[in-house]
């Protein structure tokens, strides 16, 4: 499954990020970023983005399931 969580570097985001990464259900997680995560993890993509176009990014939000934390 394919995942994207939106705020992963907030509090609640990043206990889930956490979490989704720990997980065996999730075979890809993307988490666009204003800034760069200090996580690295192969099933983790985390693209820093302009979340004011976020029109530019749609290949970013094709996912099986949205957080928007």
């Amino acid at each position: 499954m394919k995942a994207i969580v939106v705020g992963a570097t907030g509090l609640v985001g990043s206990h889930l990020l956490n979490q989704l990464i720990e997980s065996d259900q999730f075979e890809s997680i993307i988490a666009p970023v204003r800034r760069p995560l200090n996580i690295i993890n192969p099933t983790l993509r985390a693209p820093v983005v302009d979340f004011k176009k976020l029109e530019q990014y749609p290949e970013l939000f094709n996912a099986d399931i949205l957080f928007f934390c």
